[in-house]
């Protein structure tokens, strides 16, 4: 999954295959998306909440419920604690392997504040729906007192540059906050309400979301996303190795 050079074909494998209760305002979260990185904080590090799915053999990797994870369980996260959280990004994976179909929601913050944000994570009704009925088959949380990676620069590919791998988590947060409010577009026009749907129809709802951004995706992304991207680049060639 990370042997991708480029950050262009990076975007693509983030944005690629990934919350409040509804309804809801559209978008509602911190417009900056540049942070002034508390160097002083010697307890600011990198966390991460994985969320393992079921992913039964001989079906498709189940992609649309990183759309419900994103919306209805990180979106109301950054909405409350957006001060706590210095950075922040989604990870978006399956494999046939240990690991399986995972969705990930990785932040950078105080140790104390990676605690809160983590209970209002798993406290989440939802959640804890989509785990009773092993829609979420585990809940992966990282130990709060082992500080392991404490710099800005240490999800990034240990094989690009310094100076990519420290400006990097800015492009990819901006990626990330891209991707979820294209989801809550969607989820606008044609609301929810989580409190009184089944979980059934929760599912189903957010498949179709997955599946119009798919199309969106396939139809417009060249242009809106990869083409913008190497115009910001100014057009230079680049290198692309898998």
């Amino acid at each position: 999954m990370h042997k991708v050079i480029s950050s262009l074909f990076i975007a693509i494998l983030l944005i690629l295959g990934g919350c409040t209760s509804q309804p809801h305002a559209r978008h509602g979260l911190k417009a900056d998306a540049w942070t002034e990185i508390d160097t002083e904080d010697a307890n600011n590090a990198w966390w991460r909440i994985q969320f393992v799915k079921q992913w039964p053999d001989g079906s498709a990797a189940p992609f649309y419920y990183d759309v419900l994870l994103a919306e209805q369980i990180i979106r109301p996260v950054l909405i409350q604690h957006h001060e706590k959280i210095e950075l922040w990004r989604f990870h978006r994976r399956a494999g046939r392997d240990s690991a399986g179909s995972k969705f990930s929601f990785i932040f950078y913050a105080n140790a104390n504040n990676a605690q809160t944000i983590a209970k209002s994570i798993t406290s989440n009704q939802l959640l804890q729906e989509m785990m009773e009925n092993k829609l979420i088959e585990k809940l992966w949380i990282d130990d709060f007192s082992d500080l392991q990676r404490p710099r800005v620069s240490d999800t990034s590919d240990k094989e690009w540059p310094p100076e990519i791998q420290n400006s990097w988590p800015y492009f990819i947060m901006g990626v990330s906050q891209s991707w979820l409010a294209l989801i809550n577009e969607f989820s606008s026009r044609k609301q929810i309400d989580v409190r009184k749907a089944s979980l059934e129809e929760i599912i189903e709802y957010y498949s179709d979301i997955s599946e119009q951004i798919d199309l969106y995706w396939g139809e417009n992304g060249g242009h809106a996303y990869i083409h913008h991207l190497s115009a910001l680049f100014a057009y230079r060639p680049i290198k692309v190795r898998f």
